[in-house]
């Protein structure tokens, strides 16, 4: 987390973890964001770079904007890894609620989907499709 402090983030509270990253809360001139950090070593794949998928997801991330989709704030890599500093969520995924609290009730429903809606439209508007995990 060196990494993280040379560019003023402080305090790397666990999160959640991956197949291939591991998610941090982190905080930075008094805002609190997530941090993605890549288990992956690239100094160890043959070429030493990354995937061409991880860098196509990666420059799709980046021009995301849009107030339903998670914005990314910041993304550097450094010899072994890949940091990718976001907003925070402080609920979590729609996933993370259903196996806190199980099904969603109706009112929830109407509520969130909506937004979610909104938020894949517009990445289908600009020729991106997103996976449901």
């Amino acid at each position: 987390m060196e990494n993280l402090s040379k560019r003023g983030y402080s305090d790397w509270i666990p999160v959640d973890s991956g197949g291939q990253a591991n998610v941090y809360k982190t905080f930075k001139n008094g805002q609190t964001y997530a941090v993605k950090v890549s288990k992956i070593d690239i100094t160890k794949s043959p070429d030493q770079s990354m995937g061409k998928d991880q860098r196509l997801e990666l420059q799709i991330i980046r021009n995301l904007r849009h107030p339903n989709c998670i914005r990314v704030e910041e993304m550097f890599r450094t010899r072994g890894q890949l940091y990718i500093v976001m907003q925070f969520m402080p609920n979590g995924t729609v996933s993370t609620v259903v196996k806190k609290i199980g099904p969603l009730c109706e009112w929830n429903v109407k509520c969130w989907f909506p937004p979610m809606a909104r938020a894949v439209k517009y990445l289908h508007d600009n020729r991106v499709a997103h996976r449901w995990v």
